[in-house]
């Protein structure tokens, strides 16, 4: 799992055309995103909402995309391929090592990268480091209003996001979708009694960091929030059951089927790496 975020489907030129041009005009589009050549110029980064055990992420967001897309997205780096997410990984302050290290192990594979899916932030607080004292209790607290550690945790990791996002912008990637979690159940063995009251927390938080990227950036990147509350809303049955101990935090195979249709859609209505025959690209 990973980071804390929030709302919408943010990003993007703001005038909702998805042609990238910020007058709103239509007629100039110097600014439209790259055009998608090859399926290795996208990346995917982030935890186990990416790949794990309990669905089928990869190979969802590959084959609802399309084309020469199977058999890139949906094979780990380690293989060759274009997926360097790993389970158990957070942005900054836990996990089993740190999602802003994938971005480097991408760059050296293949510097001609100018977009990414990620999500990230779930496990700085999920598997917390032992230096944050009192942190380990952040999943467990139902207050709307968290304690101050649990709120340092999200700083970080929200400052790592923040860094990561310069990092990518200087490695030439223009486009990031990035996709929060959903509310996850609670009452779980890795997911603690209460994750959803630091998760619900953290959304606009995570969602701010998206919007602001380009500014922060100089314009020089782009990055989408994509909500996922709202595409499992109602859908208990995109939950696994029993992967991890008594109930699950991670999505099944049904549930990152619907993922993959979100995010898919979701680069095609702002024209994220897509192929030039779309029109809508940079060529």
């Amino acid at each position: 799992m990973a980071g804390a975020a929030g709302g919408g489907a943010g990003g993007g030129d703001g005038d909702g055309d998805g042609d990238g041009d910020e007058d709103g005009g239509g007629d100039d589009h110097d600014d439209r995103p790259p055009c998608l050549d090859d399926p290795r110029e996208l990346i995917v980064m982030g935890d186990s909402y990416v790949h794990w055990i309990s669905h089928t992420f990869p190979q969802d967001l590959a084959s609802t995309y399309g084309g020469d897309a199977i058999g890139v997205w949906d094979v780990p780096y380690e293989e060759g391929g274009r997926n360097y997410a790993v389970g158990g990984y957070a942005m900054a302050t836990g996990g089993w090592g740190l999602i802003p290290e994938q971005l480097p192990l991408a760059i050296d594979d293949d510097p001609k990268i100018h977009s990414a899916v990620m999500t990230g932030g779930g496990n700085d607080f999920i598997l917390v480091s032992e230096e944050w004292q009192g942190g380990d209790q952040c999943r467990n607290d139902p207050s709307p209003e968290p304690q101050q550690v649990c709120k340092d945790i999200v700083q970080a990791a929200l400052d790592a996001g923040a860094q990561m996002m310069l990092d990518s912008a200087d490695a030439g990637i223009r486009d990031v979708v990035y996709f929060f979690y959903p509310n996850i159940p609670e009452g779980t063995w890795v997911g603690g009694e209460h994750p959803n009251a630091l998760l619900d927390w953290s959304y606009p938080k995570v969602q701010a960091l998206c919007d602001d990227a380009a500014a922060n950036t100089g314009g020089r990147l782009r990055c989408h929030f994509l909500d996922l509350r709202p595409v499992f809303e109602g859908h208990p049955e995109y939950f696994a059951a029993g992967t991890l101990g008594e109930g699950d935090i991670h999505e099944n195979s049904e549930g990152s089927k619907a993922m993959a249709v979100a995010i898919v859609q979701l680069m095609k209505d702002r024209c994220i790496a897509q192929a030039a025959s779309s029109g809508c690209c940079a060529p």
